[in-house]
């Protein structure tokens, strides 16, 4: 599974680093007033967020290269024995650090015992379960690229306290590129459909485990209008994007169904050449004939940067 490793170390915050790492809260300057949990009296504090850059292809691989998030939010999920379990604790990105939602009052406390706690990006009001986080095959949106870090401990103590996120991407991302192969007509494109995938399931976030992986037949996962006119030459400047749950396609593969010129068009992408797979980006081409669709080619793409290589099939 591909990593953008969104590393998001849980540091103290003024108690830690002015070194009372095992303080009583009415020791924390400004904290008096703070309600404090009886199992904890350590801060968890968010200090801060890196992205490296992304795998170069399906298998993970880590690069060096980061670039800092400063913006959005991510939710917090703690458990463990003696702890009270916090579900979907919101935390957003301060200047120059993440800070509890709703402030003093809604950050995370560590005692002796070890607790785990694992997180998701972006935070999303209602996903207060971590064993169910749900997942939706939909058109690409920012706010939709769930990515998320499973369990890991951590405790009340100088060192425990402190951890990182390495944040992978929970979907697939398939880019839809479009282009003529010896199509003569006017060759405006009005319908897109994917079909065979799996349009729904949930993701366990504490241990990378989803609840199905199987495609399903039938009705299309995906339908969308478009207004797609692809030139004589090159590709279509529009190529549809898509979060896909990751499966193994229903049937032969994935079935791509356009409307071409008012006419309806339909391709298998095979298994063996497509398979929606979480953290990694596709780019799938597609030739529009006279008589069908054909596949030109499916490449994997980075993430981050674009397109960086990949597999070239094709299909007569």
């Amino acid at each position: 599974m591909k990593k953008i490793c969104n590393t998001l170390p849980l540091l103290l915050l003024a108690a830690c680093v002015a070194g009372f790492a095992g303080c009583a809260g009415e020791e924390i300057p400004g904290a008096a007033a703070a309600p404090r949990p009886v199992e904890g009296t350590v801060p968890l504090g968010v200090e801060a967020s890196t992205l490296p850059e992304a795998a170069t292809s399906a298998v993970p691989v880590t690069r060096a290269g980061v670039s800092a998030l400063s913006s959005g939010s991510i939710g917090i999920f703690l458990s463990g024995t003696g702890y009270t379990a916090i579900n979907n604790r919101r935390y957003d990105y301060d200047t120059p650090t993440w800070t509890p939602n709703g402030g003093i009052t809604n950050t995370i406390y560590l005692g002796g015992p070890v607790a785990k706690v694992c997180a998701y990006y972006p935070w999303t009001t209602g996903y207060d379960t971590s064993t169910a986080i749900p997942l939706t095959s939909q058109d690409y949106a920012a706010a939709k690229d769930l990515s998320y870090a499973v369990n890991r401990e951590v405790k009340g103590n100088a060192t425990g306290c402190k951890t990182t996120f390495a944040l992978t991407h929970a979907y697939a991302l398939a880019t839809i590129q479009l282009k003529r192969d010896n199509y003569s007509g006017t060759c405006k494109v009005t319908k897109l459909e994917l079909k065979n995938l799996l349009p729904s399931a949930t993701i366990d976030i504490t241990t990378d485990t989803a609840s199905t992986i199987a495609g399903v037949s039938g009705n299309a996962t995906i339908s969308r209008t478009v207004d797609i006119t692809v030139p004589a030459a090159g590709v279509a400047t529009t190529q549809p994007k898509y979060l896909l749950v990751p499966c193994t396609p229903a049937g032969g593969g994935m079935v791509l169904a356009l409307t071409v010129d008012g006419k309806p068009m339909t391709l298998t992408v095979p298994a063996a050449t497509y398979t929606p797979v979480a953290g990694v980006s596709n780019t799938i081409t597609i030739g529009i004939k006279g008589t069908a669709l054909k596949v030109s080619s499916v490449t994997t793409t980075d993430w981050a940067t674009g397109e960086i290589g990949g597999i070239d099939s094709k299909f007569d």
